[in-house]
This record gives structure tokens, C-alpha cells and sequence, in this order.
């Protein structure tokens, strides 16, 4: 929910101008190693896979109606740029969820903003229980690598998350905010992270008659990026001692004011975080964690303070 609240926060200062390099590789999905002939196959799209049971791929490369553009079993839509997109279930009435995933170019950097975006409209046919809108479209960066079989919890939360209910099933709907990574984040994943008791719905069709009733997505054009434009955090070191440490570290001479503390093992794992405000140093225990090399972070308003420290009991 913390994170929910940021993108808030964020997204007044979001621009429209060009950005960097996108993050994501295959972001239109027109990339293929084979064309799509049947349902749940979007391990065809080139560095994309289901992070979550079995969603869709879509391109106008096929001529089976299962898969094909604009004309599939799902409904009728034209991709929102090239000739390709993905589908998959945002909600269901039993907390069944489809999540796809990407690796990312590079990892995202901790302290860095990016800009996070990607294309939806509802698909609609109402005999197969296609009929519903829902909110809560998620974007996840993690390091662990899910599966068909292995999906994320339904945990009410994740990186970012747009609230709003989408009902248009003509129109390709832009979803935008911005992000602070916390790690070194390799892998993005995409889809409802919250369960039914938290997520809002709208029905636009009467539904089969065994009353079964879903939200399906269109996926097209997805983006993650450094905003050009957007000012970085201005990056300082720290002084931390002792060091190596094995009880107490303290961290000296940061500006006054209210920070996040993050420290992160070498693979990025956060393995701790605290919110406080500082008054020229700071202090935290380190017998809990292993022996080995750590980052610590202060993100402050406009400057984020780092350092490396050495675990040694």
C-alpha cells in the first residue's frame, strides 16, 4: 500500500517528453520465434513468458481465431502499434490471476526514478464471460523468476498499481506512473496482484448461464525508462563506522531531515529498511545479518547518500 500511495505522489511530475533507453526488451510483442496457432502461448513473443498460469499472445502473423489480429476468440481489436499484442485475466471470480514476465535489459538501479507505462483495453465477449471491468493493473519488479506453475501471492500489493476501473473495450488506455527503485530489480512482471476482496469490478455484459464472468485484458506497448527531463537524486557518500562492523554501524553527516534506510546484500536484497528522521547521524544493529559486503542508501527529498560496509562477526 506504501507504494500505491507513491505513484500517487509521483505522478503529477511524469513528462511526456522523450525518455531514455526502454528497459524492456520485445515491448510491442513483434518479436517471435513462432507464430501463434492456440491459446496461452506467449512464450512465442521473443524474452516474454507466463509468470502466472496461461496468458495470450496475439499477432497478425496467424489465421487461427484463437490467436489472431483483430479477430480472435477473445473479441475484436487491432493492435495499439505493429501487428502484435498479449492478453490475459486481470480477475476472476475464484482469485485465478494470469501474470506475464520479463527480464529486464539491464537492473534497475536503487535511488534512480523511472517511468513505468503500458497499454490496456478491455476485451468483450459476453458468452464466454468476457464481460467485466476491473481496476487494479500492477507492475511487480523482483528478482525471482515465477512460473506457470508458481505465480506471485495475492498479496495486496506490489511496485506499482492503477486503481481506476477500465470498461472500454474500443480504445487502447495508457497506464503511467513513476517508480524509485529500492534494488537492483532484474525481472518485470505484469498483472492483478490483489485478490477479489480488494479489487473493484464492472460488469458490461448479462454473462454465461452458469454465471461465470472475468476481466480480460489486451497488453500492448510497455515501457520502462529513465524520464528525460526528470531531475535524478543527487548521490553523496556517507561516512560509516566502524568498518567492518560487527554490533552497532553509524552512519555520519547527512543533511537534516526525513529519510528511508535501505541496505542491500551483493545479489540487491533488501535486508533492511527503516523511515526516520536524522539530525546529523544514524545508527542501526548488524548482528542479524550475515558476515559479507553491504550497500547502505538514505533517500532523502533531493539526495540520496550511499556507502559500502563490511559484515564481520
Amino acid at each position: 500500500m506504501k507504494k500505491t500511495i507513491l505513484f500517487f505522489i509521483l505522478l503529477s511530475f511524469a513528462q511526456a517528453s522523450a525518455k531514455a533507453q526502454n528497459l524492456v526488451p520485445n515491448p510491442s510483442f513483434e518479436e517471435f520465434d513462432s507464430c501463434c496457432d492456440a491459446q496461452s502461448e506467449i512464450n512465442y513473443s521473443k524474452y516474454w513468458t507466463s509468470f502466472g498460469a496461461t496468458p495470450d499472445y496475439y499477432n497478425a502473423c496467424s489465421s487461427s481465431i484463437y490467436c489472431s489480429i483483430p479477430d480472435n476468440f477473445a473479441g475484436y481489436h487491432y493492435a495499439a502499434s505493429g501487428n502484435a499484442y498479449a492478453g490475459l485475466i486481470f480477475y476472476y471470480q475464484t482469485n485465478y490471476r494470469e501474470f506475464l514476465g520479463v527480464p529486464l535489459i539491464q537492473p534497475l538501479l536503487p535511488g534512480h526514478l523511472y517511468h513505468v507505462s503500458y497499454k490496456v483495453s478491455l476485451a468483450f465477449t459476453d458468452s464466454i464471460g468476457f464481460n467485466v471491468g476491473c481496476n487494479n493493473f500492477g507492475v511487480l519488479f523482483t528478482n525471482h523468476q515465477y512460473s506457470i506453475s508458481s505465480p506471485p501471492v495475492l498479496s495486496n500489493n506490489c511496485s506499482l498499481n492503477f486503481n481506476g476501473v477500465i470498461t472500454d473495450t474500443t480504445n487502447w488506455i495508457t497506464l503511467s506512473g513513476d517508480f524509485i527503485s529500492d534494488s537492483t530489480y532484474h525481472y518485470l512482471v505484469i498483472g492483478n496482484f490483489y485478490d477479489n476482496a480488494h479489487t473493484d469490478t464492472s460488469r458490461i455484459g448479462h454473462g454465461v448461464p452458469n454465471g461465470y464472468h472475468s476481466s480480460y485484458y489486451y497488453l500492448d506497448d510497455v515501457d520502462v525508462s529513465i524520464p528525460e527531463g526528470v531531475p535524478l537524486f543527487e548521490d553523496s557518500m556517507i561516512y560509516t563506522y566502524p568498518n567492518p562492523v560487527s554490533d552497532i554501524l553509524t552512519i555520519s553527516k547527512p543533511d537534516r531531515g526525513k529519510y528511508t534506510c535501505l541496505v542491500t546484500n551483493l545479489p540487491g536484497q533488501v535486508v533492511y529498511s527503516d523511515k526516520t528522521e536524522i539530525n546529523g547521524s544514524y545508527s542501526f544493529n548488524c548482528r542479524a545479518l550475515k558476515e559479507g559486503i553491504y550497500f547502505i542508501s538514505l533517500f532523502g527529498e533531493h539526495k540520496v547518500y550511499k556507502s559500502k560496509f563490511v559484515v564481520k562477526h
